[in-house]
């Protein structure tokens, strides 16, 4: 079974305004222009392009510049420009990234001109590139969010290298899913969603830190239900992470 919530049918909410279905959504680009125009030229939109650019404008001071590169990139801005979920938008989320490749790409062509240029080239890229950073980036997630889990870093590394089967499922906290996404069947355990523990092969769980959509009671109980459950082993357990393995295995 593939992970849920992974089909591109979740995604068609965030554009419920040009219509219900594809094909409505397909039809409406040609029979209602308006609404995609209105978006497109929007003052969301507007700031959007300025920031996602703003890094790179150094590229575009000279004529020789090559900008080819970009047109692969219009799908994707256009898909987080037409959203009406903000967070597409906001450039500290991935969905941004498919874009940075070929920014990169420009860059590399433009930065020799550039810098033969202007003797100070590297010091402006370096000092306007730090600071589009700092302006941008949300820097109290690299100085509190991101590091308030390090405590569990190395309990969550030794429990994940322990899940051997590449092909058994699995149930997991938000936060170690992307560890485990290679496997047929990842599902979150998230407190709103029922959970049939014998369904899984493997349980992952960081009672501490148990992330989006949960808290530590509800993942605590999960493991009391693991317990209970007699094809199941406690194979690791440490700072609050548990891992729960299947005999058969």
């Amino acid at each position: 079974m593939p992970m849920v919530g992974a089909g591109i049918s979740r995604f068609l909410s965030r554009y419920s305004y040009l219509g219900s279905s594809y094909l409505e959504i397909l039809l409406n680009l040609f029979l209602k222009p308006n609404l995609l125009f209105s978006k497109l030229f929007s003052t969301d939109s507007l700031v959007y392009l300025v920031l996602l650019f703003a890094p790179f404008i150094w590229c575009f001071k000279y004529k020789n510049y090559n900008l080819s590169c970009l047109i692969v990139t219009l799908p994707t801005i256009a898909m987080n420009i037409l959203s009406i979920d903000p967070q597409q938008r906001y450039l500290a989320n991935h969905y941004p990234l498919p874009i940075l490749p070929f920014l990169v790409l420009v860059a590399i062509h433009s930065i020799d001109t550039f810098t033969t240029n202007k003797k100070w080239g590297y010091k402006f890229i370096i000092f306007w590139l730090v600071l589009s950073f700092a302006t941008m980036s949300r820097l109290n997630l690299f100085l509190g969010e991101y590091l308030y889990t390090l405590d569990t870093w190395q309990a969550n590394n030794e429990a994940i290298a322990l899940v051997k089967n590449k092909k058994g499922s699995i149930l997991t906290t938000h936060e170690i899913a992307p560890h485990v996404t290679h496997r047929e069947q990842v599902k979150m355990a998230f407190s709103d969603i029922p959970h049939n523990l014998e369904a899984f092969e493997y349980i992952l769980l960081n009672t501490r830190h148990a992330g989006y959509r949960s808290d530590r009671s509800y993942a605590l109980s999960l493991v009391e239900q693991a317990k209970k459950i007699p094809s199941f082993k406690l194979e690791y357990q440490k700072d609050d992470v548990y891992l729960f393995t299947k005999y058969s295995l």
